[in-house]
C-alpha cells in the first residue's frame, strides 16, 4: 500500500486545507492506482488509459486547488 500518499492526504484532511469530499476522492484515486499497480493484468489497455485519465484530471483540480490556498 502506499502509506506515504495516504499520510499525505490525511495530514491535509486533518489541517482543513482539503475538505471532505476531495479527501475521500483521493481515497478511491489512491486505492485505485494501488490496484492499478498489483493487478495490471486484470485491466485492459483502455481501462488504465481511463485511469490515467482521471489520475491526471485529479491533480491537475488538486494542483490549482492548492495554488489557490491562501
Amino acid at each position: 500500500k502506499n502509506r506515504p500518499f495516504r499520510r499525505l492526504i490525511n495530514f491535509l484532511h486533518d489541517s482543513k486545507v482539503i475538505d471532505s469530499s476531495l479527501f475521500y476522492k483521493l481515497i478511491s484515486l489512491n486505492e485505485n492506482r494501488n490496484r492499478i499497480v498489483h493487478l495490471t493484468n486484470d485491466y485492459s489497455k483502455e481501462d488504465i488509459e481511463e485511469i490515467n485519465i482521471n489520475l491526471q484530471s485529479m491533480l491537475i483540480q488538486f494542483n490549482e486547488f492548492i495554488k489557490n490556498q491562501p
